[in-house]
């Protein structure tokens, strides 16, 4: 084992490199079996502001005769249909950025402070990866766009203090009067976007997180994007247990990308090259 140089992590700098944390489980199983990742559904997710599909209502601003006339020419229902099918198709594949630089407090690394790499986030790692226990995938960003644009969508997520305190107006009912000046087609397309919009935001107490997500959508229960020619690393801690790193070095080699332990001690985080 030799230490994460100055030249490695480079590699791993800037927008170029997106994460994905899960449990040993799920990549010894499923994930590198298969080379693939799987987009679940976006109402499956925990976070009740993702799972809760709209509804909306169909409103006029106006008079009642307004309402009547609109009503009668533009049919509100079935595009307040369509904006839940489509929301319901949404599939979303979870991962995280590299955060700013942050140079408070004291560091004494040659590419300190370490934990604006996506690939050291204690809370990551914690939540996602079984409690430190998991893997870490280093993904390309560029691979990704090249290999799946346009039908599928990298997302960075924005973080709000009113994320879960303020009304969504704009996906909450059907405007009849806009449908009349722009076009049911333009504005169902807007509608669709607003949605996305929606669930790229999240509370500020997520902020750390520097989550983005892959986007797509399909009438199937789950999307599957194949990595091979995209994973740049893999990321491992010493609190996972040592019987997986033969496995995980092999899985590393046929991948040809570098396989990482991140030591966690009293006196620090440091990052190995195994292999």
């Amino acid at each position: 084992m030799v230490m994460f140089t100055k030249e490695q992590s480079l590699k791993f700098e800037g927008n170029k490199i997106l994460y994905h944390y899960t449990s040993i489980k799920t990549v010894i199983e499923n994930i590198f079996p298969s080379n693939r990742l799987r987009l679940s559904p976006v109402i499956a997710a925990s976070d009740p502001m993702e799972h809760n599909s709209p509804n909306p209502s169909v409103s006029a601003y106006g008079y009642m005769e307004d309402h009547d006339r609109l009503s009668q020419n533009i049919d509100g229902l079935r595009i307040a249909e369509e904006v839940n099918k489509y929301y319901k198709s949404l599939r979303q594949l979870c991962l995280c950025c590299n955060s700013e630089i942050d140079f408070e407090g004291h560091h004494t690394g040659v590419f300190e402070p370490i934990d604006h790499f996506g690939f050291a986030k204690p809370r990551m790692w914690d939540q996602y990866a079984d409690k430190y226990k998991g893997v870490c995938i280093a993904l390309s960003r560029d691979k990704l766009y090249e290999h799946y644009s346009p039908d599928f969508e990298i997302l960075d997520i924005r973080y709000t203090k009113n994320h879960m305190f303020k009304t969504n107006i704009d996906t909450s009912s059907i405007d009849l009067n806009e449908v009349e000046k722009i076009g049911e087609h333009d504005y169902l397309d807007w509608k669709c976007k607003s949605e996305l919009k929606k669930i790229c935001e999240k509370h500020i107490d997520y902020q750390d997180e520097n989550e983005c997500k892959l986007i797509t959508t399909s009438e199937d229960d789950y999307a599957y994007i194949d990595i091979r020619n995209c994973i740049k690393g893999i990321f491992i801690t010493s609190i996972q247990n040592y019987v997986y790193e033969p496995l995980l070095k092999n899985i590393a080699t046929n991948y040809k990308v570098p396989l990482f332990k991140i030591s966690i001690r009293r006196t620090g985080m440091s990052v190995l090259l195994l292999c």
